[in-house]
């Protein structure tokens, strides 16, 4: 399922013209917690549009770096529900004691 940030972002590259990163967008690839494809997707993203080199590409690449894309609060957390970010947050901060 697409996030809603990431449709966010398909539209933002859909009007400057990059409909190939609009694709990536719409299947997450961008995404900060449900990207498969790229390990710091938004450095990709950076990356992608600086190298597109046109006004629209580099002025939406502020808007990247300025944060404007980032994953909402209701994503974060239903990532961190998830059993993908379950098992992360496991690995990251180890066994933590419940409240009994």
């Amino acid at each position: 399922m697409t996030q809603e940030t990431s449709l966010k972002l398909a539209r933002a590259l859909d009007d400057a013209g990059l409909t190939d990163l609009a694709t990536q967008a719409r299947n997450d690839d961008f995404h900060d917690f449900f990207s498969d494809r790229y390990a710091t997707p938004g450095i990709a993203l950076a990356s992608a549009l600086l190298e597109a080199d046109t006004p629209a590409a580099l002025k939406l690449r502020e808007r990247v770096i300025a944060g404007e894309f980032d994953a909402s609060e209701a994503e974060s957390e239903a990532w961190a529900d998830s059993e993908d970010g379950r098992q992360t947050l496991k690995k990251l901060i180890g066994d933590t004691p419940t409240d009994e």
